[in-house]
């Protein structure tokens, strides 16, 4: 015996899949953009990372260099000492 369905009822629970699909994709994408950001963090880090080891020995590093690579580190440091979920 099938029980009596309410057309309100099946209303919101067609909207709650729907809702739950578009989220779905939300998350998807939203994932996919943060690997994309990510791969080019990484890239500008070797970068720099790279320019700054062929830095000439002796010779002294613009401030506004020296500067944005400890504002780098200060901001990979925090990535890395984050708290797990």
């Amino acid at each position: 015996m099938s029980q009596p369905t309410c057309p309100t009822c099946d209303a919101e629970w067609t909207r709650h899949l729907l809702v739950r699909e578009e989220l779905k994709h939300e998350l998807e994408q939203t994932r996919a953009d943060a690997a994309k950001v990510v791969h080019a963090l990484d890239a500008a880090i070797q970068l720099t990372e790279a320019l700054i080891a062929w830095w000439p020995a002796g010779t002294p590093m613009d401030p506004s260099v020296a500067g944005a690579k400890r504002t780098l580190d200060a901001a990979m440091d925090a990535i890395r000492t984050r708290e797990p979920r």
